[in-house]
């Protein structure tokens, strides 16, 4: 969409009229907050429980050895405690993700009417 709106844009900033501007600008804009907005939804989330036997980050931070002897002496109840905490947590990381999303997407049909509008005033602009 930009890549169109720069192909086709006057070549200095005099050649623009006013709806133009308005228009390729309002598009650039939201394109660039959907851009953002997927961007913070891709970002990893890794704050995870704190010393958890699932959580990749707890996993981690351990020493191969020591995983092994914790894993090994680790109670059922335990286990099962650690699982949902480390589910409810995936649940919110999901929860934000697609609550990016969702902004992305709302960012990028709300670039649409103006880059239409500013491709279609860009294309039949006379050209000097």
């Amino acid at each position: 969409m930009v890549g169109l709106l720069a192909a086709v844009a006057p070549d200095h900033a005099a050649k623009w009229s006013t709806a133009q501007a308005i228009s390729a600008s309002f598009c650039v804009a939201t394109c660039t907050a959907a851009f953002l907005f997927l961007s913070l939804a891709a970002f990893p989330r890794t704050n995870g429980p704190k010393g958890s036997m699932v959580y990749c980050g707890g996993i981690a931070q351990r020493e191969q050895t020591q995983f092994h002897q914790d894993i090994s002496a680790v109670s059922a109840d335990d286990y099962a405690m650690d699982l949902a905490f480390q589910c409810h947590r995936n649940a919110v990381i999901a929860c934000e993700k697609f609550k990016w999303i969702q902004r992305a997407s709302i960012a990028l049909y709300l670039s649409l009417a103006p880059w239409v509008v500013a491709v279609w005033l860009l294309y039949s602009a006379p050209k000097s």
